[in-house]
């Protein structure tokens, strides 16, 4: 593990979204069979691959498409086990790659604003470790996604200090409106449930307010 220049220990801290597989293939592959016995034919067999940030982590052939499909879930959760050979070659290069490579889950390109994080935690503000006394948190992120926002608890722009590069605003194309309910006060039973329970509210700190005034 690297040292920052105050002594801590550097890590590269991936996005709480990343789920290390961001893509999954299962493609069909016709081959022209030749054999002097049986004849000649096209088969068909097919192959999982599964993805990281453009680079193929791992892959697995099957005879039947369906086989495929119903191995697929499986196969997530014990594809880092089943790693040998080249897939783990891969694999190991590929953590390489990550630390100069955004960290925005889905996105391959070369990191250009690396940040460090001022705290560390659990997104629902559970639990938050106080580590960055010892260990410097990295991120880094290209220019697109170099601008983070304000709504998570720490993929946010006032949570990094910016250790090199300069940030980027993000595009107004990529910008996606939070779904809005509308609740019409006057009508409805989302509207009638709440005026009811305003009331009873309202009934009880009456009578807490009279009792109050009888014990006096």
């Amino acid at each position: 593990m690297k040292l920052a220049r105050d002594g801590r220990f550097v890590h590269h801290t991936r996005h709480h979204d990343d789920e290390i597989i961001d893509k999954v293939e299962i493609a069909c592959l016709p081959r022209f069979k030749t054999s002097g016995v049986s004849g000649d034919e096209w088969r068909v067999s097919y192959v999982t691959r599964l993805w990281r940030k453009g680079t193929l982590l791992y892959e697995r052939g099957y005879a039947r498409m369906r086989d495929a499909m119903t191995h697929l879930a499986w196969l997530a959760r014990v594809v880092f086990e089943d790693m040998k050979g080249e897939d783990e070659k891969r694999w190991l290069a590929r953590i390489e790659e990550d630390r100069v490579t955004c960290f925005q889950p889905g996105c391959g390109k070369k990191a250009a604003v690396f940040y460090e994080m001022k705290q560390h935690g659990s997104e629902d503000g559970v639990f938050v470790e106080d580590v960055t006394k010892d260990v410097q948190l990295v991120r880094a992120f290209c220019g697109l996604h170099s601008t983070r926002g304000t709504a998570s608890r720490t993929d946010n722009d006032k949570n990094y200090k910016v250790l090199a590069g300069t940030p980027v605003a993000h595009r107004p194309m990529d910008e996606s409106p939070a779904a809005t309910v509308v609740v019409d006060a006057r009508g409805g039973k989302i509207a009638k449930a709440v005026r009811r329970a305003t009331q009873r509210m309202a009934k009880h700190a009456g009578g807490s307010a009279k009792s109050s005034r009888k014990r006096k």
